[in-house]
């Protein structure tokens, strides 16, 4: 590991560092974009509309028992403007309790009506109040109480979303691969698991939650599915593996699975692991798409070596450039 010179730095190389996929394919592409985000903690932008639609298909076919955990539909309605900024600062501005209500704030509201000049023609601070406390606008209190680090998806986007779910569990070859619940003991369904493994000999540690494991006993198979929602179409999807190295996540979690799940069976030899793409693509079609064992043979050989790229760079502690470019290996 570099030998480090600033407070983040410092604090980096205190514990041993875990790669997921997207970190190792972020130091891979962008060594600076890594540092920033992986050392300096700096925060990122928030993710794009696909990007939300692909986490919430994920939560209602894997995680249904979680969404409102994580999700919140925003209201149908929402004030003008001028109110829901009214609405918006009372929220922020004031101490708050399970029971409040909007209008339990009457002088922050008569206040900030003041400073923006609305509603100041009415005769009377009660006139003014009777034009804020509406059922709306009480609704759109309440959302924001209860909204907090959720994600915030439209009605729309919610329907959407259910049918894509409903159009997954529905296909043919689907049904045989995804299963995310099941009574029978020979056969064991866990989703969003997470499994980390440090590998000792290389000195960096390796972490995934992977969206589907299905361990079926009787016929010694491990089968790791990993649901892909994408905004172009299914027959674009070999490509895009490629420009997402979507491939180096199906060669860690792989691994991941063998270090940590074969690695119970006394007979482990006799397993067999098989890894399978779920795609929905914009255009409400779905494809599994299963990967060879030549082509995890490949991913694997190829997986090793990032691992030696990113040991460069952990060793080196130079974040500037990838590590081909580093090297002066690229040439036109």
């Amino acid at each position: 590991m570099f030998e480090p010179r600033s407070i983040e730095e410092q604090e980096f190389v205190k514990t041993p560092f875990f790669f997921s996929y997207s970190s190792l394919n972020k130091l891979s592409f962008s060594p600076r974009a890594f540092y920033a985000h992986y050392i300096l903690k700096q925060r990122e932008e928030k993710p794009e509309s696909f990007l939300i639609e692909g986490k919430l298909i994920h939560a209602l076919l894997l995680e249904k028992e979680k969404f409102e955990d994580n999700f919140i539909i925003s209201p149908s309605k929402i004030p003008n403007p001028n109110i829901k900024e009214l609405i918006d600062y009372v929220y922020y501005q004031s101490e708050k309790t399970l029971d409040s209500k909007l209008i339990d704030y009457t002088d922050c509201i008569i206040d900030y009506l003041k400073q923006i000049n609305l509603y100041q023609t009415l005769k009377t601070d009660q006139q003014r109040l009777d034009k804020i406390n509406t059922s709306e606008n009480q609704s759109y209190f309440e959302f924001l109480k209860i909204k907090e680090s959720k994600i915030i998806v439209s009605q729309e986007t919610y329907n959407k979303c259910v049918k894509g779910v409903q159009i997954i569990k529905e296909d043919r070859v689907v049904k045989t691969k995804l299963i995310t619940e099941t009574s029978w003991e020979l056969l064991e369904c866990l989703n969003e698991i997470e499994l980390s493994y440090f590998d000792k000999e290389q000195g960096i540690g390796f972490k995934g939650v992977l969206d589907n494991l299905v361990i079926d006993y009787e016929n010694k198979v491990v089968l790791i599915n990993d649901l892909k929602t994408t905004s172009k179409s299914i027959s674009e999807f070999e490509e895009t593996v490629q420009y997402y190295n979507y491939w180096l996540q199906a060669a860690m979690y792989h691994k991941l699975v063998t270090n940590q799940i074969l690695s119970r069976f006394k007979d482990q030899e006799l397993w067999r692991i098989e890894f399978n793409f779920i795609v929905y693509d914009a255009y409400e079609q779905v494809y599994c798409f299963p990967v060879s064992n030549e082509t995890m043979e490949l991913w694997t050989s190829k997986f090793i070596q990032r691992i030696e790229e990113a040991k460069y760079h952990l060793n080196s502690g130079d974040f500037t450039l990838p590590y081909r470019f580093a090297m002066g290996n690229v040439t036109l």
